[in-house]
């Protein structure tokens, strides 16, 4: 979820956000304990200075990648491509709660084969280590597999596996970040 795009209460702020009571205005400062500099929206917010509740309007917004942007790309590989990424650079402090839950979207790197050439969307919840398999297609044995250590951690996998072909490289990338 996010805070409200229109008029917004301090109290929807520290609902959506996290932070302590009584609430403050300056618990909310970009790269501060509670809003990360790669947030949704981080860019937005003041790190020192003037803030503003309206700085923290809509937020956070979902990450949206491309492969160039992408903070986690793992390279076009035969047999298994792994990457990690560390998710407390991304959650606000509330999202990284036991029970609160976030979505990763994958999606190929150019260049890759895959039978399941499609967004892949896992939904975890945090504080419980599970991992989700995209769907593989026959022979060509193609699949994408996103696991969550339970703690701060994304692994990603690419895997190719099967029959002659000139079509073995298993590369992804994260496209979105969801805060649900």
């Amino acid at each position: 979820m996010a805070t409200p795009a229109g008029t917004i209460k301090f109290s929807q702020i520290q609902s959506e956000l996290g932070g302590s009571n009584p609430i403050s205005i300056s618990e909310y400062y970009k790269g501060g304990s509670i809003v990360p500099n790669a947030m949704g929206g981080a860019s937005t917010i003041p790190a020192s200075g003037t803030i503003d509740v309206s700085d923290l309007q809509n937020k956070p917004i979902t990450l949206s990648y491309s492969q160039g942007t992408s903070p986690l790309v793992g390279g076009n590989a035969q047999v298994w491509s792994k990457g990690t990424l560390d998710l407390s650079l991304y959650l606000p402090t509330k999202e990284l709660q036991a029970g609160d839950t976030f979505t990763i979207v994958t999606y190929p790197t150019a260049g890759s084969f895959w039978a399941y050439f499609a967004d892949f969307v896992s939904t975890f919840t945090y504080g419980t280590a599970s991992a989700r398999t995209s769907p593989s297609t026959g022979g060509k044995s193609t699949f994408r597999q996103t696991i969550y250590n339970g703690v701060n951690n994304i692994t990603m996998y690419g895997y190719y596996s099967g029959g002659s072909t000139n079509y073995k490289d298993s590369g992804a990338y994260i496209k979105e970040i969801r805060y649900t």
